[in-house]
């Protein structure tokens, strides 16, 4: 019935890290604020994968991508 539905969340980690490439490369902004020690933005982030994944991304695993990607760009 879930999966009938779609309402299946996403668990793909190779799904979800590619939502997020997506958002941070569309918010440089909200990245900079990140690190420069914003940490709420991290909640507008995640909020914008989850809005590309229509609500059904794993929410721990969008944070730890999130928190990666954004630290890998650190450099």
């Amino acid at each position: 019935l879930v999966e009938e539905r779609g309402l299946a969340q996403v668990s793909d980690e190779s799904l979800i890290a590619s939502a997020v490439a997506t958002v941070l490369d569309a918010s440089p902004g909200e990245v900079a604020r990140y690190l420069a020690g914003e940490d709420k933005v991290i909640k507008f982030l995640m909020g914008q994968v989850m809005r590309a994944l229509k609500g059904k991304g794993e929410a721990q695993i969008v944070q730890r991508l999130l928190t990666e990607q954004i630290d890998a760009r650190r450099g």
